[in-house]
């Protein structure tokens, strides 16, 4: 598990079997006896520590490889977590590849829940457009990280109004007519959608909690 208090880099001497991912789909390889020699964590945004990075640094033997591994290839360690890698150089008289790598996510005791609601529409009677609201995707790991909370008084209701940024760790389809809700039942309308700039980085939505 990340500790995002650990900004210092942890030599680690342990081999492990690993595998190559490519990212232009050609078969995988498995490295029998990868060496992890630097592995640094920290927070990736501000989330209270829970949306978090690493950066580690393996040293893969080039005999294991009949290709070099190349930037935006993924090392599956024997963990199952994915490290992104980086930057690739040939060490150790053309034997091993060191690879600089990154890994992003949540940490899995400290993240939330979320479901996703599209609306349906229908017609009344009097030709108005109702919307109901159907859940089209479940248990989808997120951090909801709140940003600002205003108090509103309007015909003598007291309400607040929370603006958040909700960090998803899962593909999903989302758009800014959908709404988010948590496992408290509570209900999220979208403002913006900041898509990833990177394959390993996580979607960030602007929402608004409602009353």
């Amino acid at each position: 598990m990340f500790d995002p208090g650990d900004d210092f880099p942890a030599v680690v001497d342990v081999l492990e079997a690993v595998t190559l991912e490519r990212a232009d789909g050609s078969p995988s390889t498995l490295v029998s006896a990868a060496l992890r020699r630097f592995d640094r964590r920290f927070e990736a945004a501000p989330s209270e520590g829970v949306y978090q990075a690493a950066h580690a640094v393996w040293h893969l033997p080039a005999a294991d490889l009949a290709q070099a591994p190349r930037p935006g290839d993924t090392v599956l360690d024997s963990l199952q977590r994915r490290w992104t890698i980086r930057a690739v150089e040939q060490t150790a008289a053309g034997t091993r590849w060191r690879v600089q790598t990154e890994a992003i996510g949540l940490d899995p005791a400290r993240q939330d829940t979320l479901e996703v609601l599209q609306p349906v529409y229908t017609r009344t009677e009097s030709g108005a457009e109702v919307a109901t609201w159907q859940t089209v995707a479940t248990g989808l790991a997120a951090r909801i990280q709140p940003v600002a909370e205003q108090v509103h008084t309007e015909a003598g209701r007291q309400w607040t109004a929370a603006r958040v940024t909700i960090y998803l760790a899962q593909p999903a389809a989302v758009d800014a007519g959908c709404r988010l809700r948590d496992a408290q039942g509570r209900v999220y309308s979208i403002v913006q959608i900041r898509r990833a700039s990177r394959n390993d980085a996580l979607l960030e939505i602007d929402a608004q909690r409602q009353p």
